[in-house]
């Protein structure tokens, strides 16, 4: 014989994704006694789900009016007002909803999500904190960390966040592409830093967590380049240009590649690419008059170091070549 209860059946619905089975159900348990908070409270929910967050905020709240130290409903209430984007009631239903059940993760997770919407980093990582000491396994919680850690600058402690997502859900969603952007962002810090290898690493791995970029492709070329890994440099500048062909610097640096392994004439033809893409690039033009002139064509040399001038009247390297040509 069947022991579920008509509001267990509905909410089956509801967790099963058929929304209309459980109204109805809801429906006819609150036919049967119209002061059912957690019907009320779980029809809320479904309203809100719906689209109608007016009829979730009056179904939620006459729940809680009925059965006020109802952790739950606040914390849904808290979650109305966020898709609302009314910051402060959400805050002021999940601060209710954490005094009734100190050990309510998701509510600390969502006033951690609030207070990030709000700038306030400090407090949305002290929130997203509280949630892990609870449930060291939530994900959620690592992975809102992690956005607190990023936007605050602190990228090396924002990776090992999503690290730490990815290792209790592999499958959460955002936190793959989130770890990339982040190490593209360390990569970015390390080159600034002139940190050959840790930019490296940190652009190959962003690279095979799938973030195609053609920036960061670039930018791992250059790490290589500089690191003496040429191959493996023009290998990075190709993807590069793949992704975006008229990439003006992504050509340059192939033909400085192709100079430092002995081939001006091929370097040219990357320079002249640049130059196609992105007229007057001073850079390309230097390097171009670099090219010509190791294949002695000095008067060619001088004139790209001119145009370079044009550009930029304080490019030093192209002053300097231009003296020695």
């Amino acid at each position: 014989m069947d022991q579920t209860t008509p509001l267990q059946k509905a909410l089956a619905y509801h967790q099963a994704g058929r929304l209309r089975d459980a109204r109805i159900g809801y429906e006819d348990v609150l036919k049967r006694n119209p002061d059912n908070p957690d019907a009320l409270h779980l029809l809320g929910v479904l309203e809100s789900l719906n689209g109608d967050q007016q009829a979730a905020v009056q179904l939620i709240s006459r729940a809680i009016e009925l059965q006020p130290n109802f952790p739950e409903a606040h914390n849904s209430l808290g979650n109305v007002h966020k898709v609302c984007e009314n910051w402060p009631a959400a805050e002021t239903a999940y601060h209710f909803a954490t005094k009734l059940k100190p050990d309510f993760a998701g509510a600390y997770l969502n006033l951690g999500v609030v207070a990030r919407q709000r700038g306030d980093l400090d407090g949305a990582l002290t929130a997203c904190e509280k949630a892990i000491a609870i449930d060291p396994t939530f994900a959620p919680a690592h992975f809102n960390r992690g956005n607190a850690l990023r936007e605050m600058n602190r990228l090396t402690d924002a990776a090992q966040a999503y690290r730490e997502t990815l290792a209790k859900d592999g499958q959460f969603e955002g936190a793959g592409r989130n770890l990339a952007i982040t190490l593209q962002a360390m990569g970015n810090a390390y080159m600034q830093n002139a940190a050959w290898a840790p930019a490296a690493d940190a652009y190959a791995e962003a690279r095979t967590l799938g973030l195609t970029d053609a920036a960061l492709n670039n930018n791992h070329g250059n790490a290589l380049k500089n690191l003496g890994y040429l191959s493996e440099a023009l290998d990075a500048f190709a993807e590069a240009l793949r992704l975006n062909p008229s990439y003006a610097a992504a050509h340059n640096n192939i033909g400085t590649v192709l100079e430092a392994l002995g081939e001006p004439a091929a370097a040219i033809d990357s320079y002249q690419h640049a130059l196609n893409a992105e007229p007057g690039f001073p850079a390309a033009l230097n390097n171009l008059g670099n090219a010509l002139r190791a294949l002695n064509r000095a008067t060619e040399a001088v004139s790209a170091y001119e145009r370079a001038l044009a550009t930029d009247p304080d490019f030093l390297d192209a002053q300097f070549n231009i003296a020695h040509a």
